[in-house]
C-alpha cells in the first residue's frame, strides 16, 4: 500500500538545501515549498528558497530554463 510522505520528516538533513519551485507550479504549491523551507530552518539546516518567476513545476529538466541554471549553480558549488 502507497504510504505518504514528505521530505520533513526526514528534518534534519544535515546538508545545504535549496529549495527551488516555480510561481507557475500547480503540481506542488510555491506555500508548500516555503513551508518546508522554515521547517527545515527551524530544524537547523541551512535551507534557502527560490522561487522562479513563471516557471511550472518541470522546467528544471529544459537545460534553457532559469531554474535549471540555478540548480546546476547550486550542485556546482559543492565542489
Amino acid at each position: 500500500m502507497f504510504r505518504q510522505q514528505y521530505p520533513s520528516q526526514f528534518l534534519p538533513l544535515n546538508v545545504r538545501i535549496q529549495a527551488i519551485t516555480g510561481s507557475a507550479d500547480i503540481t506542488v504549491p510555491v506555500s508548500q515549498t516555503t513551508d518546508f523551507v522554515k521547517q527545515a530552518q527551524s530544524a537547523g539546516d541551512n535551507c534557502t528558497e527560490v522561487i522562479v518567476d513563471g516557471e511550472d513545476h518541470f522546467v528544471h529538466l529544459n537545460s534553457s530554463s532559469k531554474s535549471w541554471s540555478l540548480t546546476r549553480s547550486f550542485i556546482l558549488s559543492f565542489i
